[in-house]
């Protein structure tokens, strides 16, 4: 299992080659099926089953955890495949519950759990693959509450620390309490985009520039640099995970350098027209953005919201629509490296 997919499945196509069942021109396709799952069960999936038969009569319940499926959802990915490929993940479970209900003879109880931690941009492909998207068990990780984001770094503080500091000590000794006069807090939750990883990376950045110009605690100079180096970082990440061709997104995010922070439709529509993006697509395309919230919704006047839960973008659209505004605010983690006014 510690060779890549690819070749094991070689290795799989190779003992049904040598059995002679690599094809299906001399019997029919249920047939072909039925003994290609006879090969499979009798090597791994016959030893797992061997092996639950030790410890399920101790324990009961297994629960399977699968996380790091995002390290293949990268630039040019078959994105459709990988949709379709975990939402076979997601469907598997209960064929398990049925292989494994009756072992030796013997029927189990068994309890179990199939859990997968998702990206929601991740997400947003996989529900659109599915036949019935509502039928999906999701658990939504949320954070729009500032102090559970920050405990995130305070718990690995901790950690990382071996319990000889406390998550105030962070604060009080390592970190500048204001910047440009903000609690740094306040700052921070301003500028990034409220996920785990943006934090990390946020909090990461600064550490690292702290440390090699040698200074014993984070300073309001390391902080503003750390926000630059991070919106390179989620300028490349954007570009990444759009949904359109790789080529005309980068270009699109380019048209944005030294654009006001306020963009309204109508130059939305020109920046397009320039990256050869159908103009005619532009609502679609308007919604794309917000999905990735590269650029917030104006929902009251002066007011902009960004689509960090999903659930919220028909809410957030048709108080945008009831407002009748074509404005879009460019999300503040971008500013730096666009240099928006």
């Amino acid at each position: 299992f510690l060779s890549d997919f690819s070749t094991r499945l070689e290795e799989q196509l190779k003992v049904l080659q040598e059995n002679n069942i690599a094809s299906i021109e001399d019997g029919s396709n249920n047939e072909f099926r039925l003994k290609v799952s006879e090969y499979l069960h009798q090597g791994t999936l016959l030893e797992i089953r061997e092996h639950f038969a030790k410890i399920i009569p101790k324990h009961k319940k297994i629960i399977v955890l699968i996380d790091n499926l995002d390290k293949s959802w990268r630039e040019n990915a078959k994105t459709n495949i990988l949709s379709k490929y975990i939402l076979g993940l997601l469907g598997v479970s209960g064929r398990i519950v049925k292989e494994l209900e009756v072992i030796k003879n013997v029927k189990t109880n068994l309890s179990f759990h199939l859990t997968l931690f998702l990206r929601s941009d991740i997400f947003r492909f996989v529900r659109m693959n599915a036949r019935e998207p509502d039928k999906i068990e999701v658990s939504k990780l949320k954070w729009d509450d500032k102090e559970i984001l920050f405990r995130i770094i305070e718990q690995r503080f901790i950690e990382l620390s071996n319990n000889e500091f406390t998550a105030a000590d962070l604060w009080e000794k390592f970190i500048v309490k204001t910047v440009d006069g903000k609690d740094v807090k306040d700052y921070i939750i301003n500028v990034i985009i409220p996920r785990p990883r943006d934090i990390i990376n946020f909090i990461k950045m600064a550490k690292d520039i702290a440390v090699s110009r040698g200074h014993e605690k984070i300073e309001e100079i390391d902080i503003k640099t750390a926000y630059k180096e991070y919106s390179v970082w989620v300028f490349t990440s954007f570009i990444v995970e759009n949904g359109i061709t790789v080529k005309q997104m980068e270009d699109f995010m380019y048209e944005l350098l030294g654009s006001t922070t306020i963009i309204t439709k109508e130059e939305i529509a020109e920046k397009m027209q320039k990256v050869a993006i159908d103009v005619s697509i532009i609502d679609k395309f308007i919604d794309h953005l917000v999905d990735l919230t590269i650029v917030g919704r104006e929902t009251k006047t002066d007011h902009f919201e960004y689509e960090y839960d999903m659930d919220t973008s028909k809410k957030l659209k048709i108080l945008g629509e009831k407002l009748s505004s074509n404005r879009y605010r460019i999300h503040n983690a971008l500013v730096p490296y666009l240099e928006c006014t």
